[in-house]
């Protein structure tokens, strides 16, 4: 399972769009109702963890947690800064 959601993950970035990056963004968008799924890496600061948890329950979103650090996340997303949090936008 953790591998499926790895790879969906690189098939999303590989795109270029349609994901966005960073909680405060995420939260604006769980917000609007516009993100489909949310990952989180598995060293998410914990208040962060809880406020995105709490919009996505409120929006119907599903929210995984990865197996990865989020310096191992931010490699898949290829950004040179470490990478907590990520979300699929919907088209």
């Amino acid at each position: 399972m953790a591998d499926e959601q790895v790879q969906e993950l690189k098939k999303l970035v590989k795109t270029g769009s349609g994901y966005i990056i960073g909680s405060k963004n995420i939260i604006k968008n769980l917000r609007s109702n516009n993100i489909d799924q949310v990952w989180l890496s598995v060293n998410v600061a914990e208040d962060m963890k809880q406020d995105i948890m709490h919009y996505a329950s409120l929006s119907g979103v599903m929210v995984s947690e990865l197996a990865l650090t989020n310096e191992d996340l931010a490699i898949i997303c290829k950004k040179q800064f470490p990478t907590s949090v990520i979300a699929k936008v919907k088209k």
